[in-house]
């Protein structure tokens, strides 16, 4: 996933700041380190992916699905 999303010319720090995230949980996110399939506190892990889903980073069946 962090190919496709450095393909796009984004910067991480950016990225997070623009859409409220923190930068070490899109990183986590990018490197599939965490996926949302457990319960996070406020649904932060899930907010990411949705937001990378919307943007055509991720691609494929979220993992709470």
């Amino acid at each position: 996933m962090r190919k496709r999303f450095e393909k796009t010319g984004r910067s991480t720090t950016i990225y997070a700041r623009v859409n409220g995230f923190s930068r070490q949980m899109l990183e986590n996110v990018l490197d599939e380190k965490i996926d949302g399939s457990k319960n996070s506190k406020k649904g932060v892990t899930r907010k990411i992916i949705m937001q990378l889903k919307s943007d055509g980073v991720f691609i494929g069946k979220v993992a709470w699905e």
